[in-house]
């Protein structure tokens, strides 16, 4: 196991900008129109059930990874195959959220730069900071994350000098009953942004001391959430939920709606900063998970990898979809096919015979192999 090291701050920082990541920029639980807001306060619940599961694998395996407990469960094999789906889900999250920032930055800032281009400044960029060690990551995480919510109480605060809050656009609360608000929590809420912290099963075993994984998760979990909640709710009541529907970034929508005395206007930047920051991290998180899976599995140090993937992750996010529109909806499909799979199925069955099969056999075998 490499010499990695986070501290407990650093692993509530990472877990909270994975949970933000993309889930502040791009639009979720459009089917429940105006309660949107209530879906992500509800999806929360699920988010911590799902740390709780990963909590107790690594409570009960300390210092492995979910590859490492999967082989002491299901046996060498079985556990190594399981390691290799799971290093392809890394990518395959990294790929896809590396295409986000792409699409965003060529649709909203670089408009006459070629995604292309912009994807591999993004990757090379992301690939050093790996470089340097995921603690750097660790560390900025945590003054990023201050940045991300003094920018979010300072646009609040503009948002409502400029009178464009209009709470009337949340109303009725319920006015389609609990079906569609349920439907899409279990449709998007629960998996995206939640189900994402599968991601952490690869990093809980590096925190420092005997800091306790869970609690951190589960406070990461409900803060990140509420912040999502904060969000959706003052962008329901800004641009209304029709408008929300039709907008690839409404938060972008929102702040452009700030104006004071013509003085303050055009805070574009904004969103654009907190975008990228954002998807930065999400990417990174996904891209080390799938370095030590792979560093695991086949036994090479994690910083021979980290060129050859990001050669992998830039022609995947280049390759995943031939559209945004596309890249859009195959992502909505995939949120109810294979990310509960990897995100709830798997680990609940490796729970499952963890509670069945005694430790000391576990361990044993392990000793011997």
């Amino acid at each position: 196991m490499d010499k990695i090291k986070l501290s407990s701050l650093e692993m509530l920082a990472l877990i909270m900008m994975l949970v933000l990541g993309t889930s502040l920029v791009i639009s979720q639980a459009d089917a429940s129109r105006q309660d949107a807001w209530i879906a992500n306060l509800l999806g929360i619940i699920p988010g911590v059930l799902i740390f709780l599961m990963y909590g107790f694998l690594h409570s009960r395996f300390p210092g492995y990874t979910l590859l490492g407990y999967a082989k002491l469960l299901l046996g060498s094999y079985l556990g190594k195959a399981l390691g290799f789906l799971y290093l392809l889900f890394f990518l395959y999250g990294a790929s896809r959220d590396l295409r986000d920032n792409g699409a965003l930055i060529a649709m909203k800032a670089l408009t006459r730069t070629p995604i292309g281009v912009v994807n591999m400044i993004m990757i090379l960029t992301v690939a050093y900071v790996l470089y340097l060690g995921i603690e750097v990551l660790g560390r900025t995480a945590m003054l990023f994350l201050v940045l991300i919510i003094i920018l979010g109480a300072v646009s609040l605060g503009l948002l409502t000098f400029s009178g464009v809050i209009h709470l009337s656009f949340i109303q009725p609360i319920l006015g389609q009953g609990w079906k569609p608000v349920l439907q899409a929590v279990y449709q998007e809420v629960w998996m995206f942004p939640f189900g994402e912290t599968i991601c952490f099963v690869m990093l809980l075993p590096y925190l420092t001391g005997k800091a306790a994984g869970t609690g951190i998760g589960i406070t990461a979990v409900v803060l990140a959430g509420l912040m999502l909640v904060v969000t959706v709710f003052i962008t329901i009541t800004v641009i209304g939920p029709d408008l929300r529907m039709r907008s690839d970034f409404p938060l972008q929508t929102v702040i452009s709606l700030i104006r004071i005395q013509n003085f303050i206007e055009r805070l574009d930047v904004v969103f654009i900063m907190t975008a990228v920051i954002g998807m930065c991290f999400k990417i990174s998180i996904y891209y080390q998970a799938a370095l030590l899976a792979a560093s695991e599995l086949f036994h090479i140090p994690v910083k021979r990898l980290i060129l050859p993937f990001a050669f992998i992750l830039l022609i995947a996010s280049l390759t995943i979809a031939g559209s945004f529109q596309e890249h859009h909806e195959e992502g909505k499909a995939v949120l109810v096919t294979i990310f509960p799979v990897f995100s709830v199925c798997i680990p609940l069955l490796l729970v499952v015979v963890a509670l069945v099969k005694p430790r000391k056999k576990e361990l044993k075998r392990d000793e011997q192999g």
